[in-house]
């Protein structure tokens, strides 16, 4: 049964047609909603002195958008969240997954060249083979 959906976003037009995506199908079984950002932080450790406000700012400004596109496609239990993450987005989004009891992941797929696709790999790639959660690629 689909009842808890986890929406990774990253700003770009093809995650707003995974949450509205999402929306729906949320609307359709009753299930909630949790928009998930990904702030990506670039150095770990103790001696990283580097600021993460201006991170933040920009991963708020993407959880407003996502609010805004909820409230426009009449999907109101929602949940919003930013999480920290220095390694691969795509290991922070099987992690939240894992931890929230997420029965269903949607997220939209990007594109690559096949080279960069083969050097680099893709978010939804990297959670789609890892998920412990069905996952569902809207393109």
């Amino acid at each position: 049964m689909i009842n808890k959906i986890l929406v990774p976003v990253d700003g770009s037009k093809n995650s707003e047609k995974g949450l509205k995506y999402a929306c729906w199908l949320a609307n359709k079984v009753g299930g909630t909603i949790t928009v998930l950002y990904v702030v990506p932080v670039p150095f770990a450790g103790e001696s990283a002195a580097f600021p993460l406000e201006p991170l933040e700012n920009v991963g708020q400004m993407i959880i407003n958008n996502a609010k805004k596109i909820l409230r426009n496609e009449k999907c109101l239990d929602a949940d919003f969240v930013l999480r920290y993450g220095s390694d691969n987005a795509g290991h922070e989004i099987i992690k939240f997954g894992e931890e929230n009891n997420i029965s269903l992941i949607v997220m939209s797929a990007k594109g690559h060249s096949v080279l960069k696709h083969l050097l680099l790999g893709s978010v939804s790639d990297r959670v789609s083979k890892h998920a412990s959660c069905p996952v569902l690629i809207v393109k």
